[in-house]
């Protein structure tokens, strides 16, 4: 067993990101940073008037500097298993010796491929931490990160072979996974302890695995635990398990099922689709299914962030009027690409409307 120390900060507490009027573009930051597990702290410094802002979570993270109240300069910063490269996003001096050709090609990707997939730019998020500062710092709302750090100890991150892990109450959660093999098999326990958690972005973007398995002893599966993993065709959700997130499988784009142990007393799978046991919830739609026109079950109620990033061959998508709970933002990345057969008068076509959806009565 090898014991490693975080290098970013993740905090088992939550933490305020942001209190105070914003903007439309700023509200939709601090929902993205708040659905993506993001928390802030600040740290104060010998000078006056120079702190320093953190915004992170396990994968991405922004260091910000405010000088006289104001954003002087910010860091975007990639975590990539137990390495941390990082990138300028933004210096208001003109002269200052930073640039991008001074950044590695690693760093400069992953910065460009964050705000691809986030949809900011450099200017939002510049406006979004001088916004934080102004409100949550300023209101006394902000942690101090040499407090959260502490906190932060109280989870010590180990390593297991392929697996790195936190423990918690004698239980394991896998926190990352840096095998090669195109087969990952999660053990039942390591060291000695049962694995009962795959934790946020535990499999972020391993390309090259096609198959995982999961044991019976786990319980939780966490937001974007397999996200982008782009080669995974299939998962079973053993009968042990307890809560999904709905995020879990985004980017999964070649995923053309999800299915559940029938002895499984939470969920259940209808031709590949996972929902809860009573099929009230439907929770993930496989984003490589072949389905061009999928129908929601009559009787299911919700539909989660269910339907990822973007199911790239779903045309049409028949929502019966049973539906009363969508997610509140629109969970279509490319809403052009996809019609919703609703019911007259009924929350399906009220959410078309609110999100600008194509919709046709069925």
């Amino acid at each position: 067993m090898e014991r490693i120390f975080k290098k970013s900060i993740i905090v088992t507490v939550a933490i305020l990101l942001f209190s105070g009027c914003m903007s439309t573009t700023g509200e939709k930051i601090n929902q993205y940073f708040e659905e993506n597990h993001y928390t802030s702290c600040y740290n104060d410094t010998q000078e006056d008037d120079i702190i320093y802002i953190h915004v992170s979570n396990r994968k991405n993270g922004f260091s910000i500097t405010i000088e006289n109240g104001e954003v002087e300069s910010a860091w975007f910063s990639r975590i990539e298993g137990h390495s941390s490269y990082r990138s300028v996003l933004y210096n208001s001096d003109p002269n200052s010796d930073w640039s991008e050709e001074s950044e590695s090609e690693i760093s400069k990707k992953a910065k460009d491929e964050f705000l691809n997939d986030s949809g900011f730019d450099v200017e939002d998020l510049t406006a979004y931490f001088q916004d934080i500062y102004d409100t949550t710092y300023m209101n006394g709302d902000m942690a101090y990160c040499p407090d959260v750090y502490e906190e932060s100890l109280k989870n010590i991150e180990y390593r297991s072979g392929q697996y790195y892990y936190e423990e918690v109450d004698g239980t394991i959660t896998i926190t990352d996974f840096d095998g090669t093999m195109s087969k990952a098999i999660i053990p039942e326990s390591l060291d000695g302890k049962p694995v009962t958690g795959i934790g946020w972005n535990a499999f972020y973007q391993r390309t090259h695995l096609t198959q995982i398995e999961i044991p019976d002893t786990l319980k939780t599966i966490e937001g974007s635990a397999f996200y982008r993993c782009y080669s995974l065709g299939s998962i079973v959700i053993p009968k042990s398990v307890e809560n999904i997130d709905g995020s879990a499988f985004f980017r999964c784009i070649r995923l053309t099922s999800i299915e559940v142990d029938p002895l499984n007393p939470n969920f259940i799978s209808i031709d590949g689709v996972l929902f809860d046991k009573e099929m009230k919830r439907l929770i993930a739609y496989p984003e490589g299914s072949n389905t061009r026109r999928y129908y929601v079950p009559d009787g299911v109620e919700e539909i989660e962030a269910a339907f990822g990033y973007h199911p790239y061959n779903l045309e049409e998508l028949y929502i019966p009027a049973s539906v009363v709970k969508f997610p509140e933002y629109n969970i279509f990345i490319f809403p052009d690409d996809i019609i919703l057969r609703v019911k007259e008068g009924s929350l399906a076509e009220q959410y078309a409307i609110e999100f600008n959806l194509n919709y046709i009565y069925y």
